[in-house]
């Protein structure tokens, strides 16, 4: 993911499976349960992304074993991620904008929602976490003048767990492009397999 600044905060970039689905926007219960499941996405996401940030201590045993365990843990999910791929599909990936009150993606004009729609816009984040962030809220559109329309769902209100999780979600892909950008020779670095 790109690091970008702008009028809505900290934001951050990349290419994910997304998909949109319009509706009514969910209910108290139906919020607080998407809420505690998103909770738990990027909880998932986050354990995958710092182990494989994290670098083992070669002169400590321990720390070579719980590496070894987790490199094992790691292979596993990875399958499991494979077998659940074979019986679900993933929706096409696109250019998206994440930050803590939205997302934006560019759609063409005839799969866009209207602007005011109210709906659920699904992502993968990473491609060992096959549950995607199920974020509700309303789209504004605006019309690109190339059959492309740019869509920025701004988010309903979230709780305050599921707030503070997807900050600290775009805080790390936003301090991570970074990283990347200011190492010597190389293009911003890759957050990890989407």
């Amino acid at each position: 993911m790109d690091e970008l600044a702008g009028a809505h905060g900290m934001r951050c970039a990349d290419v994910l499976p997304l998909s949109w689905q319009g509706g009514s926007l969910p209910g108290a219960a139906e919020a607080a349960r998407l809420d505690d499941d998103n909770v738990h996405t990027l909880k998932a996401v986050a354990a995958l992304e710092e182990y494989a940030t994290e670098p083992a201590d070669e002169s400590d045993p321990e720390s070579l074993e719980q590496r070894r365990l987790n490199d094992k843990v790691n292979i596993l999910l990875e399958m499991v991620g494979h077998l659940l791929a074979l019986h679900a599909s993933a929706p096409a990936p696109v250019a998206v904008t994440l930050s803590s009150d939205a997302v934006e993606w560019d759609a063409f004009a005839g799969a866009a929602p209207a602007d005011g729609a109210r709906g659920i816009v699904r992502l993968y984040l990473h491609r060992y976490v096959p549950r995607p962030l199920c974020l509700a809220g309303v789209a504004r559109c605006e019309d690109r003048g190339d059959g492309r329309v740019r869509v920025r769902l701004e988010f309903a209100p979230l709780g305050a767990p599921l707030a503070s999780a997807l900050e600290r979600h775009v805080f790390r892909r936003h301090r991570r492009a970074i990283a990347g950008a200011r190492r010597p020779g190389g293009p911003a670095a890759s957050p990890g397999p989407p």
